[in-house]
């Protein structure tokens, strides 16, 4: 005698054979990341993002390797009668400022800069 199946064939198979939710969390967190990545250098200072490609370099370099010697530039503000010191957040704003070498940096001397010259009598 042949055997009688009633109902229908379930197709849904739980626990699923691929982690979905899985690959969901991760490919969220990393959107996450970006977003929040892209938001922190937008909300920068012009110097902060001058030093950030540096900074970046120096960081994963020293990681993978110990001996590595990266070389950057510092980059100082300074008058015609003062003595030169690096630049801090209010002395520089977006422009551009061409270096001794041709070079154009994306910044220029901020008009509210805290380096004023030292008169001397």
């Amino acid at each position: 005698m042949n055997k009688t199946t009633w109902g229908r064939k379930e197709t849904v198979i739980w626990p699923r054979h691929m982690p979905i939710y899985t690959y969901a969390v991760a490919l969220g967190v990393a959107f996450a990341t970006f977003a929040a990545v892209c938001a922190r250098i937008h909300l920068a200072t012009p110097l902060q993002r001058y030093c950030l490609s540096a900074y970046e370099r120096s960081s994963g370099f020293g990681t993978l390797l110990k001996s590595h010697r990266s070389t950057y530039r510092l980059l100082f503000v300074g008058g015609p009668r003062s003595t030169p010191r690096p630049a801090m957040n209010d002395d520089v704003e977006l422009g551009k400022t061409q270096n001794g070498d041709g070079h154009f940096l994306p910044l220029m001397r901020s008009p509210y800069s805290k380096m004023r010259p030292k008169h001397t009598r």
